[in-house]
């Protein structure tokens, strides 16, 4: 190897053995011919070393403790090394260790000098080493334990105290604006404790997670811009990027006619069997019985505050328009309650009622918000309704947190006492004007250019893939759904660790897999990485669109 690059330390020379005493495969494992020198042979030792400008050799430590931790392989000897030459440290052991949530991270244990203090030991290491090689916890001991043969017992290691999240070292925030940023972090990602040195992304985060954050720091007096986050992942470094003043989005009511976007161009260009029956449903379940004053009261808030709920759909000569309401014209909502305790088949019931509140939904007249309480048997089934053209599943997230933030308040509190929701964003209406104005700017026709050029891409495919609307017949019902269910583990792994390898998003990843899917159903021959990267920004491009 090149000097200073790790490698196996291999002994050679007449020095070498013959063998292991009966033990021929360890034999044929360990001593190998010497590829430079014909006709003797080498010892693999196990032990990583470097060679060293001085041509002295570095020892680094036992190739069997090589992890891999958040992506990278680290060599525990090089960690131990770096630690041992801290002044005061006499011994020192590294391992891998996984925390309640199933993450590998490192952990240091040292012996020293009285005097020496672990702050000073992290130091040190933080200045020396990869952040991704520096332990997340040191714990110093008495003596390291031994087994009876005089060799490290790392088994007998203790348990670091303390919850760990990533392998950063944990550093507690210190300032306040630390201190609102991890708090809001733990709540959004649902951690116990974030350090200033945790990766958001690591712990969990997604643009959408972003979002939340974005919002609950408004919340506290903060303004966060979002492309600050991705290139600073961390409270430390994202922290004196937060502002206390800026713009505020106006909170006053929203009235008035709002332009349609692409897609609600699209949705109507459609021309579907019935315009109104296209909502997104939610189902919650309750033990007890809701309090019906509280949720309606919540509800009106809510409605109140999400402007865009308030939307109806109009058709004139030239197509449907869109009108926001304000909060006295027409009802906010609607709210059926059924009590389904004595009937037999509850599940069926509760389905057909579900099924005509979804269906009774109308765009001209409103409200496009429907909501089912239905009390059974077993607790109270809570149904909420709204049609897509104002809802999407990242809505969703927000909606449902507002529901359950408001729910609570008005259960808290006494009759009459304002809920208070977060402060209100830039209204869609305000969003559609944007767009629009960004879509007819010179620059988007120079990206009209560059993408009808990738769209023809197609060509050089061998066969055309399959298309959706080539047969006029085409119904939804001849179409099948497939779905699978992941474990809690495999979960977790593609939201949090997955992505390390080469820095990607969960998106990424499964537009990835969606693209090589395509391939597959349709016959192809296995996809090139240019192919699969130009299927991923077209799908990428579709999906912001819609």
């Amino acid at each position: 190897m090149p000097i200073g690059v790790l490698g196996e330390l291999c002994i050679g020379g007449i020095g070498v053995a013959r063998g292991y005493l009966n033990r021929a495969d360890l034999t044929t494992e360990k001593f190998v011919a010497n590829p430079y020198v014909p006709g003797e042979r080498l010892y693999r030792t196990g032990d990583l070393a470097r060679w060293m400008p001085d041509g002295n050799v570095d020892f680094i430590g036992r190739m069997d403790y090589q992890v891999k931790i958040r992506g990278y392989r680290i060599e525990l000897g090089e960690i131990e090394t770096a630690i041992q030459r801290v002044p005061g440290v006499r011994q020192a052991v590294v391992i891998d260790r996984t925390d309640e949530r199933g993450h590998k991270y490192l952990c240091g244990y040292l012996t020293g000098e009285t005097e020496l203090r672990i702050e000073e030991v992290q130091n040190a290491l933080e200045a020396g080493l990869p952040a991704h090689m520096v332990p997340a916890r040191l714990m110093r001991l008495e003596t390291i334990p031994l087994t009876s043969n005089g060799k490290i017992d790392r088994k007998a290691l203790p348990e670091p105290e303390g919850s760990i999240h990533t392998g950063a070292a944990y550093v507690a925030p210190r300032t306040k604006v630390e201190q609102v940023l991890a708090a809001v972090w733990a709540g959004v990602l649902g951690v116990d404790a974030v350090g200033t040195q945790d990766n958001f992304f690591e712990l969990g985060g997604d643009s959408i997670k972003a979002l939340q954050v974005s919002s609950r720091l408004l919340q506290a007096g903060y303004r966060l811009n979002m492309k600050d986050l991705f290139s600073h992942p961390t409270v430390a470094s994202l922290s004196p990027l937060l502002r206390t003043d800026g713009k505020m989005a106006s909170q006053e009511e929203v009235v008035g006619q709002v332009e349609l976007t692409p897609i609600q161009r699209w949705f109507f260009e459609q021309q579907p069997v019935d315009l109104h029956h296209s909502n997104q449903a939610m189902m919650l379940y309750r033990v007890g019985r809701f309090d019906v004053d509280a949720l309606c009261r919540t509800m009106d808030r809510m409605v109140q505050h999400h402007d865009a709920l308030r939307t109806v759909f109009r058709e004139t000569e030239q197509g449907y328009v869109a009108w926001n309401r304000s909060v006295e014209e027409g009802e906010l909502y609607t709210l059926d309650i059924v009590d389904f305790g004595g009937v037999e088949d509850e599940s069926t019931a509760v389905e057909a009622k579900a099924s005509e509140i979804q269906a009774s939904i109308h765009l001209s007249e409103g409200p496009l918000v429907k909501l089912g309480l239905f009390h059974c048997a077993e607790g109270d089934h809570l149904l909420i309704v709204i049609h897509h053209l104002v809802v999407d599943g990242v809505s969703w997230r927000i909606l449902l947190e507002d529901l359950a933030s408001g729910y609570e308040q008005a259960v808290a509190g006494p009759t009459g006492t304002a809920i208070r929701l977060p402060h209100k964003t830039d209204s869609f209406q305000v969003w559609a004007k944007q767009l629009s104005a960004y879509a007819n700017q010179a620059a988007m026709a120079r990206e009209l250019a560059y993408w009808q050029h990738i769209e023809q891409a197609e060509a050089s495919l061998a066969k055309p893939l399959p298309m959706d609307f080539a047969n006029d017949k085409a119904r939804l019902g001849d179409s099948e759904v497939v779905t699978v269910r992941w474990t809690k583990q495999e979960t977790e792994q593609l939201l949090k660790q997955a992505h390390r390898a080469y820095n990607t998003e969960m998106n990424d990843l499964l537009l990835a897999a969606l693209g090589k899917a395509v391939y597959d159903w349709s016959g192809s021959e296995p996809p090139s990485s240019t192919s699969i990267a130009t299927f991923i920004r077209i799908s990428s491009l579709y999906l912001t669109i819609k």
